[in-house]
């Protein structure tokens, strides 16, 4: 499991763990915690899921296993579905979910799924200046522009491994502008127009060597 050193006042006061510090509202607490935990962290092993995940059979009643996924403190992270299809996310840990798949209330597969924690937290209303927040291994998950509490300016999203994943831009809390996704390698990935958080004209989204992988006009219905 993770391992999360603890901070010491004085020498005799406990208190949060670097990784609940990310939480706190103050960046230069966040900002602390998260170097912390950029030289300690260690991802909890895939392994200590595999019996749970071996014990889910295909044919199981979906809302046996959920009940019993509850009975272990599991978090439900909801789901989606078409008709009698659905799929639902359980966080296990900080880094693993388990993904159940169910038709007509019967389980049809079930799986590990890598998917760090991100910690977010607003900023207050009253700041102004780059908010930072962190995903669970210190790594910056997003870092945003805020005028008085508000998003202005850019809002730059990054990856848990600490590459640049998507650049997005908002005027007044609002998604406006171009959007450009990128792959690790720093190619872009996609890239489409945003007016008042609405999707517009033609989104494409690329493979790594530059050609085109899929275009949608956001203008037609």
């Amino acid at each position: 499991m993770i391992f999360a050193a603890s901070i010491v006042i004085c020498g005799c006061n406990l208190i949060a763990s670097p990784i609940d510090d990310l939480a706190s509202p103050s960046q230069e607490t966040r900002d602390a915690a998260a170097k912390i935990l950029r030289s300690i962290y260690t991802p909890p092993p895939r392994t200590n899921w595999d019996s749970l995940v071996a014990s889910i059979k295909v044919g199981d009643n979906k809302t046996n296993v959920i009940e019993m996924l509850h009975r272990l403190n599991i978090k439900d992270g909801g789901g989606a579905g078409t008709g009698t299809y659905e799929s639902r996310l359980f966080q296990l840990d900080d880094l693993w979910e388990l993904e159940l798949s169910s038709e007509r209330d019967i389980v049809v597969g079930c799986k590990l799924r890598e998917q760090m924690r991100d910690i977010w937290i607003l900023p207050p209303t009253n700041f102004s200046g780059v908010w930072t927040t962190y995903w669970v291994n210190g790594q910056r998950s997003a870092e945003v522009h805020v005028k008085d509490g508000k998003y202005f300016g850019d809002f730059t999203g990054f990856s848990p491994s600490g590459f640049k994943s998507y650049v997005q831009h908002f005027d007044n809390n609002l998604l406006v502008g171009e959007e450009i996704g990128y792959f690790s390698s720093g190619k872009i990935s996609y890239r489409g127009q945003h007016e008042t958080n609405t999707y517009i004209g033609t989104w494409i989204w690329y493979n790594e060597d530059g050609s085109t992988n899929y275009v949608r006009d956001y203008s037609k219905p």
